[in-house]
């Protein structure tokens, strides 16, 4: 099976390497931001787990600028400079913690108004 990949499935492969990934990379945000204004606006997740995946953002801007360094400093990608890579790597870390830590809490510290029953 692997030879009938390596083979043939590369050829499908090569055009998309090709491809600038920086407009797809704008475009994903796009639905995680409508994700972020619903999980807002609904007032039904745990305010430290909206906290969580608002910091996601965070990582995104802080691995951003992160790749400008390493290719600025050092003429490489960021997944070639561990330090870099890691202190990345650290903020998506911190968001998930808080997203599960959000979601383990009491359900009632939901961001849900008071003496709203949660229809």
């Amino acid at each position: 099976m692997s030879g009938i990949l390596s083979s043939t499935g590369v050829w499908l492969l090569e055009p998309l390497a090709s491809i600038d990934p920086a407009p797809l990379f704008v475009l994903s945000l796009l639905p995680y931001l409508a994700f972020l204004r619903w999980a807002g606006a609904s007032k039904r997740m745990p305010k430290l787990a909206l906290r969580g995946f608002q910091f996601t953002l965070v990582f995104v801007a802080v691995t951003i600028v992160a790749a400008v360094i390493a290719q600025q400093q050092f003429g490489r990608q960021l997944a070639d400079v561990d330090g870099l890579h890691g202190g990345a790597e650290a903020f998506l870390t911190v968001g998930n913690l808080m997203i599960l830590l959000g979601f383990r809490q009491d359900p009632t510290t939901t961001m849900e108004p008071p003496g709203d029953p949660g229809a």
